[in-house]
């Protein structure tokens, strides 16, 4: 074990000056810059909370945490998974029961730590806003949520095309350029999304199907932001970069989701065969989802429901 620590501390140290980051810089909103010298020097095995969000934040994959794991720990990852599972399939009633069990857990393990509750704040964000049509005021928070492991934000700075995120954090930058977007601020929300764009190209490497899954997501979500601002050519190009890259990620679920945006597109330029041709293509496609994943939902439902996309 101490030899395991030892190892991690030194790959840690190690992988942080190849991104040229300090220790301040990797610590933010994570743990104390004294817990992380403490790691790296092997003096301290880390959470399995802090190791999860230093590996994310150093771009590596494929690395486990079995033998520090407890078996509430083990349950409080695969609840988390679940929920943003549910919620990237839109099965909100089963994600609100999940999130349930989530909270319920990590009150009996003493488990609530500032990333648990900032994960906890997120899904309830994102719940909330399934009720809703288009309430911006809700997605508001997701500022406030994001400030709770990055106090320093800020939108306009020039770092944000810097900084590596952490898998809620990079969800929360998403609902926050959404929300700029709904508020009328094109401008900040391309700013937003971009920086997210040229963060995911630096994990290229690391996991192909999670990149260009989040390209496609982006590259939705851009589309409908040029869209709002009138900018139809625009969109249409990060329309066709999104089925490029879903076609490599997979996902039929994100597929759909995909020609509900083009079909918008259609109907804004009064393309009425490119929209019935889209309209037939997702009847087709969803016909043949699996029930549990439509949830009772008929096609008619999924084409009205709100195009933009939350997970990545």
């Amino acid at each position: 074990m101490e030899q395991f620590e030892s190892n991690y501390g030194k790959m840690v140290t190690q992988l942080r000056r190849n991104k040229g980051l300090t220790q301040e810089e990797l610590a933010e909103g994570v743990c104390a810059v004294s817990t992380l010298s403490r790691i790296e020097n092997g003096s301290m095995a880390p959470s399995r909370e802090i190791f999860e969000v230093l590996m994310e934040r150093l771009d590596v994959s494929g690395m486990f945490y079995e033998d520090y794991f407890s078996e509430a720990s083990l349950e409080l990852l695969k609840l988390r998974n679940e929920i943003m599972e549910c919620m990237e399939y839109d099965r909100i009633a089963e994600a609100g029961d999940r999130l349930w069990e989530y909270k319920g857990l990590c009150r009996e393990t003493g488990g609530s730590d500032i990333l648990h509750e900032q994960f906890i704040r997120f899904a309830e964000m994102l719940y909330t806003l399934n009720g809703e049509l288009k309430n911006k005021e809700i997605l508001r928070d997701s500022l406030k949520i994001l400030h709770m492991t990055r106090p320093d934000f800020q939108t306009e700075a020039e770092c944000l095309f810097h900084s590596s995120y952490t898998s809620v954090e990079t969800c929360l930058i998403n609902a926050l350029a959404i929300y700029e977007m709904w508020s009328g601020r094109s401008y900040e929300a391309i700013r937003l999304l971009l920086s997210l764009f040229f963060r995911n190209e630096g994990s290229r490497g690391y996991s192909s199907a999670l990149y260009w899954k989040r390209e496609a997501v982006l590259c939705n979500n851009l589309a409908l932001v040029e869209l709002e601002a009138g900018n139809v050519s625009g969109a249409q190009v990060h329309l066709d970069a999104a089925f490029r890259c879903i076609g490599r990620a997979g996902g039929v679920m994100l597929l759909l989701k995909i020609y509900r945006t083009r079909r918008i597109l259609h109907q804004r330029c009064q393309d009425t065969r490119s929209q019935l041709e889209d309209s037939f293509e997702i009847g087709r496609m969803y016909r043949y989802m699996p029930r549990e994943v439509r949830q009772g939902r008929s096609c008619d439902e999924f084409l009205r429901a709100r195009p933009e996309v939350f997970i990545l």
